[in-house]
């Protein structure tokens, strides 16, 4: 009878590659991590697959939910408030501090703005 390390090994490549894309989406960060050890400790020959592989899988996951709390915080406010705003809209305006890696966003209600570091992590406002 084969081991659960010997079914996971005798998957193709890119059923590997998509099962771990797909751990990350769901959150399951440590079957993430626990599939992951195992690719990376069998040599190729026998199932394994590159370190670059796993790194490029898990910073490109990295990139996209940078990418997604700013969008995630405008869409709550925009639930919590409503779209339309009287003074401005429903423009919400994003601007960049590059020099002390700052987001600064106007919600679009006339009052102040809100700083956020690049992690969404928030600042002031």
């Amino acid at each position: 009878m084969r081991t659960e390390k010997e079914i996971i090994l005798g998957f193709p490549k890119e059923a590997k590659i998509q099962i771990l894309k797909d751990m990350l989406e769901q959150n399951k960060f440590g079957l993430f991590l626990s599939f992951s050890n195992i690719l990376l400790e069998a040599p190729l020959n026998e199932g394994g697959l590159e370190t670059e592989i796993i790194e490029s899988i898990h910073n490109e996951y990295l990139l996209a939910n940078k990418k997604r709390w700013l969008k995630n915080k405008i869409i709550a406010h925009w639930q919590s408030f409503g779209k339309f705003n009287p003074i401005g809209g429903n423009s919400v305006t994003v601007a960049r501090n590059f020099k002390n890696n700052r987001v600064v966003v106007d919600y679009g209600n006339g009052g102040s703005c809100t700083t956020y570091d690049y992690d969404g992590k928030w600042i002031a406002g």
